[in-house]
C-alpha cells in the first residue's frame, strides 16, 4: 500500500477529538445515515492490512469470523442496547453490545479461550458486560470497541484473526476498524432486499 494512501487512512485516528462525532452507518446505495440506539445493523470488520472490510458471520457456529461472502441466514446482526437517540462515544460507554443470528433472541457476546482469546456468541464464564471504551473516527463510519469482560480484564475487538476467529487483544494498536452497514428502509430491518453480503474495499465502504 502506498505511503500517502496509508497516511490518508490513518488521518484522524487518534482518540483526541473523537468524543463528539455521531456514529453513522453505510446504507442502501451507499447512502449514509446516523445510527440510533437499539437500531440493528450488520458489522463489517477490517483486517490489520486495512485493505478490505469483511461481513461478520460465525466460525463453527461460535466465534465471530470475517467472511468473503455470507448469506442472510449466516450473517450476524448487532445493536447497541440503549435508548439514546444518537450514539457518540459517551453514549456508547457502559452500553451493552448485543448480537443475534436470524430471528434468535438478542444476547451479549462472550470471550472464548482457545489458542488465543476470541469474541464469540453463546454461553460462557466470560460474557461481555458493556462497552468499556470506544473510538469514533473522523469519517464517522469507522469505530472501535473495547469491551468490559466478566472475570477478565477488558480488551479491544482486534484487527487480527486466527484460523477464522476474530481475536480480543489488549493493545490499542491492535484495535479493529468496524463499520455498521444497513440495507433496509425500515428502522428495525438491516437487510432490506439484500440476501448475500460480500467483503467491501476501502473505496467502496468508506470512500
Amino acid at each position: 500500500m502506498a505511503t500517502d494512501d496509508t497516511t490518508r487512512r490513518e488521518a484522524g485516528d487518534d482518540e483526541a477529538g473523537t468524543r463528539g462525532p455521531l456514529l453513522k452507518y453505510r446504507g442502501k446505495n451507499n447512502a449514509t445515515g446516523t445510527l440510533g440506539g437499539g437500531q440493528p445493523f450488520l458489522l463489517y470488520w477490517c483486517k490489520e492490512d486495512k485493505d478490505w472490510f469483511y461481513p461478520v458471520g460465525l466460525w463453527e457456529n461460535t466465534d465471530f469470523s470475517p467472511k468473503n461472502t455470507v448469506g442472510k441466514s449466516e450473517i450476524l446482526q448487532f445493536k447497541f442496547d440503549t435508548d439514546k437517540v444518537f450514539l457518540d462515544v459517551p453514549a456508547l460507554l457502559g452500553t451493552p453490545l448485543l448480537c443475534r443470528l436470524g430471528s434468535e433472541s438478542w444476547s451479549r457476546p462472550v470471550q472464548r479461550k482457545g489458542q488465543n482469546f476470541y469474541i464469540a456468541r453463546g454461553t460462557g464464564s466470560m460474557p461481555m458486560r458493556t462497552v468499556q471504551n470506544a473510538v469514533i473516527y473522523g469519517d464517522q463510519l469507522r469505530f472501535a470497541l473495547r469491551m468490559d469482560i466478566v472475570s477478565r480484564d477488558d480488551a479491544w475487538i482486534s484487527n487480527t484473526e486466527t484460523t477464522g476467529s476474530i481475536r480480543m487483544r489488549d493493545r490499542q494498536n491492535d484495535r479493529a476498524w468496524l463499520v455498521a452497514v444497513r440495507h433496509g428502509d425500515d428502522w428495525v430491518d438491516p437487510f432490506g432486499s439484500q440476501t448475500t453480503f460480500a467483503k467491501r474495499s476501502w473505496a467502496d465502504l468508506i470512500g
